[in-house]
């Protein structure tokens, strides 16, 4: 098909020897007899030979014989030189008349040349001539007369122009015309043309008419051929046949030409070059539609045409050809394409490297083994391209070896116009600008660019369901088993682009939407998000974990399935809300970040950039509150806050959640907790400052506790109460605060803290390094008590119970305990006292008591000892308390001495009995009281009215103390 512009030129020279050897001589030269005249009856007039009428004698003039008629012209060389140059010989077997101006000529070969060198060569075994008068009467070929011409063959000779060639027509007819060359056959007359070469080509039909310009400056500058019926043309990979008809048409002065084949038109490639869509096959494509055009260029290779250069002759490409059908469709190994229209474009090697769908809605559809079946529709376009039949060939052409280039021989793309939808399995990506696809044939990669609002979607059949969409498209890559998905312009190309994005992703249940770059990747079952904002645009919710985070600036997230395995967030402050159950975990940190399956930390950003340089205290510091309710649906909530320079929250199920809040130089670790009270309208509180605050959902686990105790039952239970429910475990408290309605409020400090919600207790440790005590003070109802210790314990029962202990848990080295009462406007013996014991200090609510040696001495309102008050020694101690008011009403003792400038006693055994005023001693050798005036009473058992001075004794006696006991006693008169 590449040489049929040569098919015309070859006619247009035949029928040009054909009028040059038979035209305007009355009679031509052969190797036979002459011509000769004869006189004939006028009945004669059918005789053969052409009639010549010249007045009254009328005559026939006919030859025959063997035939041999050269043609030449003269080259004007300049200077008076002339080259005489050969156009054609022309050779008969025999030429004899068959009728009146009908000559035959038989065996016809017509020899053509080109720049004195013989070019092509026209057969016929048989030829007839009708020749017609001048307006003279003298014999001429009448060019409005067809020419017959039998078994008619065009043959190009080696080293000419037309090298390659045969053309068959069969019977034909010419008419040659002032401008024009007719020639036509028969509407069932098999005709054809070969082209052997390097691209070996076949033209077949039935019926043929052509038009063809009679020289170079005819007005008729178009060559045209039009077969009439079953048109075929057929190359190594390229064949083209349809039912109707085909039509050639040529611009004689540019080369340009289109060929056109109606009705039922099939195009088959061997090679496959329309395969633009992904298919790995190179085997038979084909396409099918009413109609099939083709535009060629003809150009002619410079340099001279001797044999040694055979090859450098006119040559035919492809520039353009197009396919219209109701639909038109192309079939290629795993692809379809349906589409109004499809047009091709050839590369340098004549494969059509760009084929384009377009007429109306096109659509693409591929099915390659083993994979999902893909499906492209475009209302507009679809073009396909293979870059590496243009670009290889030019890279070949300059040297480069084949293998060099094998990576663009197997890149392919599709791109689709307007708005477009392709489909794969359970994948579809919809743009509304159009989409681009580009492929490697040898290896698993494919990428997929989508521009203007975009939808990425997949159903959830094998994993988790995928829908995406873009406001700024979108480039998916599919590398093997993993793919990616770039949503928007990346923000590393830079720009502000990527700033105008805006997308909305759902993955299951997890949904993220934003502004700015979106970026999700996937492979074996693990799917990683990368998100970016300009400022604080994305929002995110995780539903399988229940996990919902807005004000983020950047993203990166690790899922498994629908787990989330790893995060990493940004914000200006990141606000994250977990939700799991009855419990919910809302946290506000500049990053936070998770570490494994259940454990995240919220983080500061120790940066000196903005933004994060331009948030304030509170947002520059990670928080974290915690909520949860009990299984009673009027139950209050529970609540946690935590804040920190670091908090770490691990969770282990349902609503065991491990929180660890670290503090640094500058920012202690707080939190605060609201504990509703079964017996109490209003919650407790509790606040505390520290180094680090740990909050544990138990000590001792569930499967710790069935190994230990061999499963479950009433035993275990109770053995593991208070390790089994959750712990709070503080370092360096530097302040703790628990308010409550009934218990009143209590401060705190200490190296270190315990609070144990199964055991309703909290146990404040002193420093053992720095011998400094634990500080634990309570106010309730006016009544202010400070406990200090190695070790101060609160535990809650009916009522609060206040213990400090002298040693700490692993050093033998004693701290004394002490215990500081206040009374608010109290007047009473102990309103205002302080206590030192060697032993412990355990406040209970109905009592205080003191089990090793204690001092307790009576102090002023402002706490400075009163020198009025009472000094109290004893071995042990306990002060009862009025359960009421809190007050003490009495104090009793072992080994006691009292020193007061009321009374003074001294005994083994001495109760104070503060309702009733009165002290009782008692012991077994002898109780010894000392009076105001300085009497001793010595008995076994003394009981005194210190309000009244009313005596009671058993066998006893007095003696009068030194007159410093009587001053004593004057003063306190």
């Amino acid at each position: 098909m590449k040489r049929l512009l040569l098919f015309a030129s070859l006619l247009a020279c035949g029928l040009f020897a054909l009028k040059f050897a038979i035209g305007d001589e009355v009679a031509v030269r052969t190797e036979g007899d002459q011509a000769t005249r004869s006189e004939r009856d006028p009945k004669q007039d059918q005789a053969p030979g052409v009639r010549v009428d010249n007045g009254k004698l009328h005559t026939t003039i006919s030859q025959s014989g063997k035939l041999v008629f050269p043609r030449k012209r003269e080259v004007d060389l300049g200077g008076g030189r002339v080259r005489k140059e050969t156009l054609f010989i022309l050779r008969a077997e025999d030429s004899q008349p068959v009728g009146d101006g009908l000559q035959q000529l038989t065996d016809v070969r017509l020899e053509l040349f080109d720049d004195d060198q013989h070019a092509g060569t026209v057969t016929a075994t048989r030829a007839f001539l009708e020749l017609g008068r001048d307006a003279n009467g003298q014999p001429r070929i009448d060019e409005r007369k067809a020419i017959d011409l039998r078994d008619t063959v065009i043959t190009g000779e080696p080293g000419g122009r037309l090298t390659g060639l045969r053309l068959d027509l069969g019977d034909a007819k010419v008419n040659v015309g002032d401008d024009e060359i007719q020639l036509t056959t028969a509407a069932d007359q098999p005709v054809s043309m070969r082209f052997e070469g390097d691209r070996a080509a076949t033209l077949i039909g039935r019926g043929a008419r052509t038009r063809l310009p009679r020289s170079k400056h005819s007005s008729l500058q178009q060559a045209s051929v039009t077969i009439l019926s079953a048109p075929r043309l057929e190359t190594a990979d390229v064949k083209v046949q349809a039912a109707g008809r085909m039509h050639y048409v040529e611009d004689m002065v540019t080369g340009a030409a289109r060929i056109t084949l109606e009705d039922e038109v099939m195009l088959d490639l061997e090679r496959g070059g329309l395969a633009m869509t992904g298919t790995t096959s190179r085997g038979r494509s084909s396409a099918r539609g009413d109609q099939f055009t083709g535009w060629i260029s003809r150009q002619r290779a410079a340099g001279s045409r001797s044999s040694a250069e055979g090859d450098r002759q006119p040559s035919m490409s492809w520039q353009r050809i197009v396919l219209a059908g109701a639909p038109a469709s192309i079939e290629v190994p795993g692809v379809q394409v349906e589409t109004p229209r499809i047009t091709g474009r050839p590369g340098p090697l004549g494969d059509p490297n760009v084929v384009t769908a377009h007429g109306g809605a096109s659509r693409i559809e591929q099915q390659e083994a083993g994979s999902d079946r893909l499906v492209g529709v475009s209302p507009r376009q679809i073009h396909m391209i293979r870059p590496g039949d243009s670009a290889g060939a030019m890279h070949r052409a300059v040297g480069f070896p084949q293998w060099t280039t094998r990576a663009l021989q197997q890149q392919q793309l599709v791109v689709f116009m307007d708005r477009s939808r392709i489909e794969q399995g359970a994948r579809a990506v919809v743009a509304s600008e159009g989409m681009m696809i580009a492929r490697r044939l040898d290896a698993e990669t494919s990428v997929v660019q989508g521009f203007g609002r975009i939808e990425v979607s997949e159903d959830g059949a094998v994993r988790p369901a995928l829908r995406a969409t873009g406001s700024d498209g979108v480039l998916l890559t599919v590398t093997g088993q993993e793919e990616r998905v770039q949503l928007g312009p990346s923000d590393e190309v830079g720009g502000a682009a990527w700033r105008r994005h805006r997308y909305e992703v759902r993955y299951g249940q997890a949904t993220l939407q934003g502004t700015g770059s979106c970026s999700v990747a996937r492979a074996s079952g693990v799917t990683h998000l990368a998100l970016r904002a300009p400022h604080d645009q994305i929002a995110a919710s995780f539903g399988a974990e229940e996990t919902e985070l807005r004000r983020v600036r950047r993203l990166r997230a690790k899922l498994v399935g629908e787990r989330v395995a790893d995060l990493d967030v940004y914000g200006l402050p990141v606000q994250a809300a977990f939700t799991r159950a009855a419990e919910r975990l809302r946290a506000q940190a500049p990053r936070i970040r998770q570490l494994g399956a259940r454990s995240i930390q919220l983080l500061e950003v120790d940066v000196d950039e903005s933004p994060w340089n331009e948030l304030g205290a509170s947002d520059r510091t990670p928080q974290l509150t915690r909520t949860w309710a009990t299984s009673g649906e009027d139950d209050a909530d529970y609540q946690i806050d935590v804040r920190g320079a670091r908090v770490d929250v691990h969770h282990s199920g349902g609503r065991t959640v491990i929180v660890d809040t670290h503090a640094d130089e500058d920012q202690a670790a707080h939190i605060y907790a609201v504990l509703p009270q079964p017996d109490s309208a209003e919650p407790s509180t509790v606040a505390c400052a520290a180094s680090r605050l740990r909050v544990l959902p138990f000590v001792v686990t569930p499967e710790a506790t069935a190994l230990h105790f061999g499963g479950g039952g009433a035993l275990p239970a109770i053995a593991t109460h208070a390790l089994g429910k959750p712990w709070l475990l503080v370092d360096d408290v530097r302040r703790f605060e628990m308010d409550d309605q009934q218990q009143g409020h209590v401060e705190g400090s200490g190296h270190k803290l315990l609070i144990s919600q199964g055991g309703a207790a909290a146990l404040f440790l002193g420093d053992p390094d720095a011998q400094t005590p634990a500080v634990v003070r309570r106010n309730q109802d006016g009544r202010d008590v400070v406990v200090r210790g190695a070790r101060v314990r609160l535990r809650r029962a009916a009522d609060l119970q206040l213990s400090a202990f002298g040693t700490f848990e692993d050093r033998s080295t004693l701290l004394p305990p002490t215990m500081t009462l206040h009374e608010a406007g109290g007047s009473g013996l102990l309103a205002h006292m302080e206590a030192v014991c060697r032993g412990d200090i355990h406040i209970d609510p109905d009592a205080v008591r003191f089990t090793g040696p204690v001092e307790a001495v009576s102090l002023m309102p402002d706490g400075a000892i009163d020198p009025q008050g009472m000094n109290i020694d004893a071995r042990q101690l306990e002060m009862k308390r009025q359960p009421a008011t809190g007050r003490v009403a009495s104090v009793e003792g072992e080994d006691v001495s009292v020193d007061w400038p009321r009374l003074g006693a001294k005994a083994g055994r001495v109760q104070l009995d503060l309702l009733r005023e009165t002290c009782v001693a008692s012991d077994s050798k002898a109780a010894v009281i000392t009076m105001p005036d300085g009497r001793e009473l010595r008995s076994t058992r003394i009981s005194v009215n210190y309000l009244t001075w009313e005596i009671s004794t058993g066998p006893s006696s007095a003696r009068r103390t030194p007159p410093v006991a009587e001053a004593a006693g004057e003063g306190l008169q």
